[in-house]
């Protein structure tokens, strides 16, 4: 697995004849998707990891992280054997005002993620528009 896209260059030589070629080889993690780009803080949300091939034998354990409390991930999430994603859920606590988190996937070396933005909930006066029963 390489940490990023590297182009290593292939040389084939015979008595009377030399061949050169580059290869591009990607890492192994292509991704971190989240299901939605914002959401109500205490509303859970899907994440997919995504592979560019298949997990090798023993699967691939993605390493998982997120810079905000106010979303919580697994320490790890692991793609099994021969699969190129896998999905998982990760949650979030109410918040009273708007933040953004970033969640991480780490996988030899190579990194992936995204940003979400939790906000507050509707307090329940705008939810009746206003009135009071």
């Amino acid at each position: 697995a390489v940490p990023q896209e590297v182009t290593p260059l292939i040389t084939a030589t015979s008595a009377a004849l030399t061949l050169k070629n580059t290869i591009i080889i990607d890492p192994l993690l292509g991704g971190l998707l989240a299901t939605v780009g914002s959401t109500v803080g205490g509303t859970p949300f899907g994440v997919t990891v995504l592979l560019n091939g298949p997990a090798p034998i023993g699967g691939a354990v993605i390493v998982l992280s997120s810079d905000n409390s106010a979303v919580t991930v697994s320490a790890s999430v692991t793609v099994p054997t021969g699969a190129t994603g896998s999905t998982f859920t990760a949650s979030t606590t109410p918040v009273s005002s708007q933040v953004t988190a970033n969640i991480t996937g780490t996988y030899a070396g190579a990194s992936a993620g995204f940003s979400v933005t939790l906000v507050p909930a509707p307090s329940s006066f705008a939810t009746r528009g206003g009135y009071d029963d």
